[in-house]
C-alpha cells in the first residue's frame, strides 16, 4: 500500500468529515464532556517505504509515571514556545525518537480526540522518509516499531473492548501487533485515521 503526498491530502480534504471519534466521550457517553483542557499534539509518522509504507508508533518507558509500557505516538502537551501543535508534534517527535523535521512532510491535522484524562490531542500526519533518523530518548521511549498500512486495513485489526472503570464499564479500542497491544487513545486515532485513508473508493 503506496499513496503519494499529494494523494494524501487529497484524501484528508475529501473524507475528514467520515471521522466518527471525537474523544473517549464517543465511546463512552458517561464520561463528562472535556470542553477545556490541555493543548497537545502528535505525530502519526507514515514511513514512505517502497515496498509499503508503515506507522511508526513507540512503546513508552516502563518506568514513567504516566502510561508505562504503553504504545502512542510521539508527542506531547504544547509549550510555550511552540508557536503552533505542528510544532509541538514535530519537536516532541525529535526529542522523543530523534527524527528530524526537514525529513518529515505534513499531510495535515486529523480532528482533535479529546481523553477522559482532559487532553485535547491534535494528530499532525507527516510523511517521513524511509531513511529516517533514528535516536531514541531511553528516558521516555523503550522501542520503536513500525506497523504496516495493509495491516491497519484490515477490518478485523482493530476491535472493541472493554474494561471496569468507576463502576462503568468503558469501552476502548485495541489492536495486537507482533508482542505489542495497541489500545485506548492511540488505538482510536488509528481508526480516525483509517476512516480518512483507507477507505474504499465510494465509501
Amino acid at each position: 500500500m503506496h499513496f503519494t503526498l499529494k494523494k494524501y491530502q487529497e484524501k484528508l480534504r475529501q473524507n475528514i468529515n467520515h471521522v466518527q471519534l471525537a474523544g473517549d466521550m464517543t465511546l463512552n457517553p458517561f464520561l463528562p464532556e472535556t470542553v477545556e483542557g490541555i493543548s497537545a499534539a502528535v505525530l502519526i509518522p507514515v514511513i514512505d517505504r517502497a515496498e509499503g509504507q508503515t506507522i511508526l508508533l513507540t512503546e513508552r518507558a516502563p518506568h514513567l509515571n504516566v502510561h508505562p509500557g504503553q504504545i502512542s505516538f510521539p508527542g506531547g502537551r504544547r509549550e510555550l514556545e511552540d508557536l503552533s501543535l505542528k510544532d509541538t508534534a514535530l519537536r516532541e517527535t525529535f526529542e522523543e525518537v530523534g527524527i528530524l523535521s526537514d525529513e518529515i512532510s505534513i499531510i495535515g491535522a486529523l480532528p482533535d480526540y479529546k481523553t477522559r484524562t482532559e487532553y485535547i490531542i491534535t494528530p499532525i500526519v507527516g510523511l517521513v522518509k524511509p531513511n529516517y533518523s533514528l535516536n531514541i530518548q531511553e528516558e521516555e521511549v523503550a522501542s520503536v516499531f513500525e506497523l504496516p498500512l495493509t495491516f491497519l486495513s484490515n477490518n478485523e485489526f482493530l476491535v472493541k473492548k472493554s474494561r471496569l472503570v468507576d463502576s462503568m464499564q468503558a469501552v476502548f479500542y485495541e489492536a495486537h501487533w507482533d508482542q505489542y497491544r495497541i489500545w485506548g487513545a492511540t488505538a482510536a486515532m488509528l481508526v480516525n485515521f483509517k476512516d480518512i485513508f483507507l477507505r474504499s473508493e465510494g465509501e
